[in-house]
């Protein structure tokens, strides 16, 4: 029992980074829906701001659980993996602010459907580890995905939209993630209880 709560405790201590990550897909979201954007090309240079700026925090704090939760979640080579690819395109879109209207849609689809694959992945971790509300993050998965093929395959529509869509995945992301960490706040906050009862066990 100590051993199972010794490598639970790791991943759960540190939700706190899977609510900031979730904070800022939410604060990204709502910038793309409620910033007054003068015109379609000062719309896309405050994306690509925004975005590469968030790309790369995302980036470093998906690696960071990552390796938090090496010793209990078999897919944690796979979280490492999407948080350096994150980290990689945000420092691209920094470094190459000249990238064309026409290509941005494209590459943050890419990385929409990859994270939404992620958070399918996560939902199949929490199923395994008996944690309730898997389906719900499931389904976030799902639409982030799909979201992230409306922007691919409908493209003329997409760029018409292309703050919206943007909004919409982040809002989505980021609220799955707040419910992951307060699952793993939960989760906790039941580790310190059973401690100290067993603690006065002994």
């Amino acid at each position: 029992m100590e051993t199972v709560i010794e490598e639970t405790s790791g991943p759960v201590r540190h939700w706190w980074i899977v609510l900031l990550e979730a904070l800022l897909f939410i604060a990204a979201g709502f910038i793309f829906f409620f910033y007054p954007f003068e015109s379609y090309t000062i719309s896309f240079l405050t994306i690509n701001i925004v975005v590469s700026v968030l790309l790369v925090v995302i980036g470093v704090l998906e690696i960071a659980f990552a390796f938090t939760t090496r010793n209990i979640f078999g897919s944690w080579v796979w979280g490492c993996v999407l948080g350096i690819l994150t980290l990689i395109l945000g420092l691209i879109l920094i470094f190459n602010p000249q990238i064309s209207e026409l290509v941005l849609p494209y590459i943050l689809a890419i990385w929409i459907l990859i994270e939404g694959i992620s958070m399918i992945g996560t939902s199949i971790n929490m199923k395994d580890s008996k944690q309730g509300g898997w389906m719900w993050v499931c389904l976030g998965g799902i639409l982030v995905i799909l979201l992230g093929i409306i922007i691919i395959f409908n493209f003329e529509l997409a760029t018409l939209t292309f703050v919206y869509w943007v909004g919409f995945s982040f809002l989505f992301a980021g609220i799955t993630d707040a419910f992951v960490s307060y699952k793993l706040y939960k989760a906790k906050k039941f580790i310190k209880k059973t401690t100290v009862v067993e603690g006065a066990q002994t």
